[in-house]
């Protein structure tokens, strides 16, 4: 049966989705690729698995689909240090605590490489879209609100604390968007455990850059960057080379 989607407005649990860009799919099969890689056993995140919060928890889950796979990576913006082949050093969160819980996902979404990471030598990084119609492999992270504001802080260039988090408007609305931020876009995911599942991303969508609306274009990654994310696909889902290959080229921007 042929994947077929419709471009429709879409409220899930009384909210409506993050764009107009919302998509209901038809099919069942929303990727074939993505599940054949890890099976049908690795929980899987979208829209349809929000829950309304009454108190604001204080945990949530932070949602990773690029270098933060890795976990010596990811432990850089929670801890301090300087991750493998970066020149940049980070100063790490206020609570340096490692995440009590970290796993594998698959959640709705199309990711991309795009921008310029002079840190890893050049080249583009990842950023996700999560109102376009595809599977995508994530990992999640058990962290604390402050520790969640100290590393979207620290991925747009501030130390820890330097970016407000409305988690009240996320969890309410869907998302919020700030454009004038690298990772501008703290979208609610889903929910896992009864848990939230929050991840961040550019501002402007997948489209935005394919047609030039945004101020940075589709650019291949470093080897540097490169290497960290198929590291940390093999740590989290224990990919083999030609799975890896599979996957990358399946993304958009990589070659």
């Amino acid at each position: 049966m042929p994947i077929v989607y419709l471009k429709v407005p879409l409220i899930i649990c009384g909210m409506l989705c993050p764009s107009d860009r919302s998509y209901i799919m038809v099919s069942d099969n929303m990727n074939d690729l993505v599940l054949s890689l890890v099976g049908e056993s690795v929980p899987r995140i979208g829209y349809e698995s929000r829950e309304e919060y009454h108190v604001l928890p204080e945990e949530f889950y932070y949602m990773s689909y690029g270098s933060n796979l890795c976990m010596d990576r990811f432990m850089c913006y929670v801890a301090g240090g300087k991750p493998e082949r970066s020149s940049r050093t980070y100063l790490g969160c206020r609570d340096v605590t490692p995440p009590r819980e970290s796993f594998g996902v698959v959640f709705e979404g199309s990711i991309y490489y795009a921008n310029n990471a002079p840190q890893w030598g050049g080249g583009g990084f990842l950023f996700a879209d999560f109102d376009y119609p595809k599977l995508s492999l994530g990992r999640v992270h058990l962290v604390t609100r402050e520790q969640f504001t100290d590393i979207v802080s620290q991925e747009c260039g501030f130390e820890a604390g330097g970016v407000d988090v409305d988690f009240g408007k996320i969890l309410s609305v869907g998302h919020v968007v700030d454009k004038g931020l690298l990772y501008g876009h703290t979208v609610y995911v889903g929910t896992l455990n009864h848990l939230p599942v929050i991840s961040f991303t550019t501002g402007f969508s997948q489209r935005d850059v394919v047609d030039g609306q945004a101020p940075f274009r589709l650019n291949k990654p470093s080897d540097a960057y490169d290497n960290v994310v198929r590291k940390g696909l093999v740590e989290t889902f224990g990919l083999n080379d030609e799975q890896l290959d599979s996957y990358m080229y399946d993304t958009l921007g990589y070659l």
